[in-house]
């Protein structure tokens, strides 16, 4: 997982398969925000969750960071040692990536 600081960000399209890896931001991980309700970096989120087993998220996993993906993100903050609050921040976003080869976290 690479991480990249105030990011120019890819328009590329989207495809994890092989060596492809989809951009993930963590401006896109607002708890209930109307603007990014699909969102693909939510929705790696909530798939790097069930992959960590935090499968609450899986009645969501939709792309839109609503209840179920906060439950799971303040799990997760409680099992890493921050405050479990459930909103995303950037200590969270680039735990939660860690050994993940399928993304590249861009704290924008």
């Amino acid at each position: 997982m690479a991480v990249i600081r105030n990011p120019k960000v890819n328009a590329s399209p989207h495809a994890v398969s092989g060596k492809a890896k989809d951009d993930v931001l963590l401006s896109r991980c607002e708890y209930k925000s109307a603007v990014t309700r699909k969102s693909l970096t939510v929705h790696h989120v909530q798939r790097r969750l069930i992959e960590l087993g935090y499968t609450e998220v899986v009645a969501e996993k939709d792309g839109w960071y609503a209840d179920a993906t906060r439950d799971a993100v303040a799990k997760f903050q409680a099992t890493i040692g921050v405050d479990a609050t459930g909103i995303m921040d950037a200590a969270t976003f680039t735990a939660l990536f860690a050994g993940d080869p399928n993304v590249t976290v861009l704290l924008d």
